[in-house]
Formats: C-alpha cells, structure tokens, sequence
C-alpha cells in the first residue's frame, strides 16, 4: 500500500487487488496510484479525521473503521489471508481500494473540498468509481454516560446510514442488521461531507449522526470503546465485501 500525506490530508492506496487481475494489469498496476485502469474498478474510503474539541465520539469510531478497512483489503487481495478462500478469491473483481483522511472538518469541510477538487488529476471519477464508503461523525457511540463520565450501552438513534444507489443499499443493509447495528437507512437525505461527495455524482454509502456529546468538551475517547467498535468494524467489513463483489451499479440507477 502507498501511503500519502498533504498539508491537510492523508492518502493511501492498494495495488490492484483480486484474482480477476489479469497478469498484465496486476503487474502494470502494482506501483499505480491512478484510477484510470479500464479493467480495475476503484472503491473509496474516507473519513474526517479532526473535528472539535477531543471528538472521540464524533471522529474516533470513524478513524478506527478507517484503519481497520486498510489492513482488511490487504489481507482480502492476498491469496494467502483473503477471508474469501482460494475460490472466491479467483473470482474476486480486480480491485483498487483509496483510502483519504482529511483534515478541516470543522473549518467547513476544508480538507475534504482540497480532496475532492483532486480527484480527477488521479483518475477518479464518478464513472471510475464503483462504490464509496464515507465513514461520517458518531457511528458507534455510548447511548448514555455517569456523572463520573462512564458511558453504558449503545446508541445509534440519532445515526444514519444514507446510499445512493437503492442496489448499494441492498448489498451493504443486512450484515449491518445482522450484527445489530441499524442507523436509518435512506436514499434521500445526506448531511456533512457525505453530501458532497453525493453531489459530485459518485455511488457513495456512508454515516453520519449524532450524540450527546456530540460538539462539546465531554466528547473524549470514553465516547466509545472497542467492545462497541468490534461488531460494527466486522459487520461493516462484510458490507464492504459485498459492494465489492456487486461491481457498479447498473447505469439505470
């Protein structure tokens, strides 16, 4: 993986990965940044990474799903790791993850306006691109907290899952609701920098939501906590799987 870092942001991004690469266009597209490979489709990962004050709530369970989704698209593109086995690895559309972290959040959305206005000089486009995954502001957080700041349960109420394509949300829905974690679905609302990304035309699906900390000094890494974080990574990496697997959306969508 080739990392990247700007004044602002923090790029990566994988080789081609997957066994439907053909030798010709895995080995010409190992050292390639650039989304312009006709027989590779690009997937998109971002995420804010600064907010106000400490946000470990607001930015903390994105960052953390930020990483965790890098070091699974390495170990899914490698015959020897890959969770889909040797033949669903063979099977598997060639594949080139760009992962963005940008910075500015709070400064409206600035990082992710310099990350957007870059993307045709590297090759992505809405037509390149397959899907888009924005990983936005509270996606687990704790549903309450103590007077001594300990926080119990979970709460997404005030959270929601928004996609673009109605095929995307089919295929990325269920192993979110199979591990119990059910923000709002909709196809027609988006809010902050998922909104867009929406409007630059890409197949995009994210969160974004909200929480009682939410903009304050209380939002610390107590916001959250890995036993929260566990199942959601897990069901939103099979998520992840399934967009993948789907390919683009028709061009009627």
């Amino acid at each position: 993986m080739l990392a990247q870092r700007g004044s602002s942001n923090v790029q990566a991004v994988t080789p081609a990965l997957g066994g439907a690469c053909s030798s010709s266009s895995s080995s010409s597209s190992s050292s390639s940044t650039h989304g312009d490979d006709d027989d590779v489709q690009n997937v998109v990962i971002t995420t804010p990474i600064s907010g106000w004050f400490r946000c470990g709530g607001e930015r903390g369970p994105g960052v953390a799903l930020f990483l965790g989704l890098a070091r699974w698209a390495m170990a899914l593109g490698d015959p020897a790791t890959s969770a889909l086995g040797p033949a669903g690895y063979a099977a598997m559309p060639c594949t080139r993850f760009h992962f963005f972290g940008d910075s500015g959040h709070e400064l409206q959305d600035y990082g992710a306006r310099l990350m957007l206005a870059s993307l045709p000089s590297r090759g992505l486009t809405p037509a390149s691109v397959s899907s888009w995954l924005h990983l936005g502001a509270s996606i687990t957080t704790h549903a309450s907290f103590a007077e001594n700041g300990a926080g119990a349960g979970s709460g997404t109420k005030r959270g929601v899952m928004q996609y673009s394509s109605v095929a995307l949300g089919k295929a990325v829905a269920a192993p979110l609701a199979a591990a119990g974690y059910a923000p709002a679905p909709t196809d027609d609302s988006t809010a902050g920098e998922l909104r867009a990304i929406v409007d630059e035309g890409f197949t995009a699906w994210g969160f974004f939501g909200a929480f009682e900390r939410f903009h304050t000094v209380f939002d610390d890494a107590t916001s959250t906590s890995a036993e929260l974080l566990g199942p959601v990574g897990t069901a939103v990496g099979q998520a992840m799987l399934n967009a993948v697997l789907a390919g683009p959306p028709a061009k009627s969508e």
